[in-house]
């Protein structure tokens, strides 16, 4: 199985829906920013696409929304695209391993692709995020996140830290599934 990120054509679009407070995270390292859930009368597929981790969880800081795509009568009904510069990407994976449970990044290089990703099988090592809320709207669905970097390499070197520190940018995907 592909993983979403990599096999859904995904457009941009936003929808805001809710008001955003500040948190500090105990350790006093991350900056976590959560949204409060207000009441609203919005359609399903608006309430389920979106900033899904401001929706349903936390979103740690410098971790930017890219865009959210809704696939209606899905098993997969939206996946939430961001993107965090490379700066931060050890905070935000950090953040990802001890709050959702996602495995921390594994470097992989294949076929002139440098990858760091929680692990080469989709799904295998994504976080879960568990959101009263999204059981709210349909007691079946799941909230994954995953996070990964790549770049193109003419050869694959030996030093996995070192070709991370050339990606200028990850990837995280939070993806309801219904199960």
């Amino acid at each position: 199985m592909i993983s979403v990120c990599r096999s859904v054509n995904l457009f941009s679009f936003f929808v805001s829906l809710f008001f955003t407070s500040y948190a500090l995270c105990a350790n006093a390292e991350v900056v976590v920013q959560k949204n409060t859930i207000a009441e609203h009368n919005a359609p399903v597929g608006e309430a389920l696409c979106g900033d899904l981790l401001s929706i349903y969880g936390e979103k740690p800081a410098h971790l930017v929304f890219q865009h959210c795509q809704f696939f209606p009568d899905s098993q997969i009904p939206a996946v939430a695209v961001y993107r965090v510069d490379n700066e931060y990407a050890e905070d935000v994976e950090h953040f990802l391993v001890t709050h959702y449970g996602m495995d921390k990044l594994q470097w992989e290089c294949r076929y002139g692709v440098s990858v760091w990703s929680p692990s080469d099988n989709a799904w295998n090592g994504a976080g879960e995020i568990i959101s009263p809320q999204l059981k709210k709207i349909n007691s079946n669905y799941e909230l994954v996140v995953e996070m990964t970097g790549s770049r193109l390499v003419r050869t694959c070197g030996k030093n996995g830290e070192e070709e991370r520190r050339k990606i200028k940018s990850f990837e995280v995907t939070v993806t309801i599934l219904d199960i």
